[in-house]
């Protein structure tokens, strides 16, 4: 896999990157999703995360979405909504840790089909307007306008006797009008348990290749996911 990142990034980013730095990281996140539905079309989905470094528990990133799902048929939905993060210091001994504000607004669509009783493939798109504030603690009018695209690939495996879901993911990440078009690249592996129409959890590997934002470092991440996930009116 990282022969394969570092030539794509040879190919797509600045010429600087024949030889980039590479930072090894361990992050573990922590993560509620909720989900409220209307019907059987209509929802309101909602989550806050928070991410940490093992090494100290510095904290290296909050991020929380709010977004509406509407859903036509089994196969198909779409998807809209609002994103607000806080970003700190790419490194855990950094001090003092200052957080960078960030607002997104993002459209998704996403398709689903079975392939047999227990497997599914899903594809998802994801446009995001980013704007980055340029200031430490604040946003202002002096801030960073990046139109970011995610293409998500997903493989999920169910035991439905045992109500448990294994899944593997591929998610590209790539910028436009931007002067690198390689951000980065999510592999992830689960295993979701649901204990109720209402409640499940999931814990997960990612592996994460992302690039700095001066393009001469690419950040490698090895991160323990942890989801509660808790739907209201379950359908």
């Amino acid at each position: 896999m990282k022969r394969i990142v570092l030539a794509l990034l040879s190919l797509v980013a600045s010429p600087l990157l024949a030889q980039p730095e590479i930072v090894h990281q361990n992050l573990y996140w922590i993560r509620y999703y909720n989900i409220l539905n209307f019907n059987q079309k209509w929802s309101l989905h909602s989550e806050a995360d928070t991410r940490h470094f093992f090494s100290n528990s510095a904290q290296h990133q909050f991020i929380s979405h709010l977004h509406f799902v509407y859903k036509p048929s089994n196969t198909w939905y779409f998807g809209g909504g609002l994103t607000y993060s806080l970003q700190r210091p790419q490194f855990p001994e950094t001090r003092p840790r200052p957080t960078t504000p960030e607002f997104r607004i993002w459209q998704e669509a996403a398709y689903s089909r079975l392939l047999s009783a227990r497997f599914a493939l899903s594809g998802r798109i994801r446009t995001e307007e980013r704007f980055l504030s340029n200031h430490t603690g604040r946003f202002d009018d002096d801030y960073r306008f990046v139109f970011r695209h995610r293409y998500r690939a997903q493989l999920t495996y169910a035991l439905k006797g045992k109500n448990l879901a294994f899944r593997v993911s591929d998610e590209a990440f790539l910028n436009t009008f931007h002067q690198n078009l390689f951000d980065q690249n999510r592999i992830f592996l689960s295993v979701e348990k649901r204990f109720s129409p209402a409640l499940a959890i999931e814990l997960g590997y990612m592996n994460i290749h992302q690039l700095g934002r001066k393009a001469q470092r690419l950040y490698r991440r090895d991160n323990l996911r942890f989801t509660l996930t808790h739907t209201l009116r379950p359908l």
